[in-house]
């Protein structure tokens, strides 16, 4: 099977699909679009956005789509229809807390911008994974049903991310969350994934041209 997953050399909206990929010991190219390419690979594709996963000649584009997908395809949504709605709720919920630190890091005025970082680090943050950690404890040291499911390979992407762009560890003072991450980074398809990375850039708006 030929698969390819295009996104850029950062972590943002790619990573969990990577990971689930890694999981589920899928072999994929891994094409990290550079900011000079991404312009003339925008022109030819239908929907103009990445991340994009190609397999055997067919495309898929939007990030939760992608990562449904591949979690149905590797038993990650739970035990019934009540756990795949609930992982789809907590996979919501994740990007929500990702989508207001992007927010914020891609501020322009840089002033501005790292007094609203520094909020985030004290409040906002914290009081969101708070709630995270409460629903871990719930359920036996996941997000649902007390088993593996893709929101806890979705988190794990995340604050990877959001470490990168508060510069701190997210979940260092929360012991189910972090436990949480270790046994997610402890699958030997992740694990892999993890010694291989490319460099991740310091600065990711520079991708952007921020």
């Amino acid at each position: 099977m030929t698969v390819r997953l295009s996104y850029f050399n950062m972590t943002g909206l790619g990573e969990p699909i990577r990971l689930l990929l890694s999981y589920g010991n899928i072999k994929f190219e891994d094409r990290r679009v550079s900011k000079e390419d991404w312009p003339e690979m925008k022109r030819g594709m239908r929907w103009n956005q990445l991340p994009k996963l190609e397999i055997e000649g067919r495309e898929l584009s939007q990030s939760k789509t992608i990562c449904r997908y591949l979690a149905k395809k590797l038993n990650l949504c739970g035990k019934n229809e009540w756990d795949a709605t609930y992982c789809d709720m907590m996979v919501d919920m994740l990007d929500d807390f990702r989508s207001r630190i992007v927010t914020v890091y891609y501020t322009p005025d840089s002033e501005q911008r790292e007094k609203e970082l520094e909020k985030l680090r004290l409040d906002f943050v914290p009081t969101a994974l708070a709630k995270f950690e409460e629903q871990v404890a719930e359920n036996g040291g996941f997000f649902v049903g007390g088993k593996l499911t893709w929101p806890d390979i979705v988190f794990l992407a995340f604050t990877d991310y959001a470490g990168q762009m508060l510069k701190c560890d997210v979940v260092s003072n929360f012991p189910k969350l972090s436990a949480l991450c270790n046994y997610v980074m402890s699958q030997p398809g992740i694990s892999r994934y993890f010694k291989t990375r490319p460099p991740q850039p310091e600065d990711m708006r520079k991708i952007f041209a921020y």
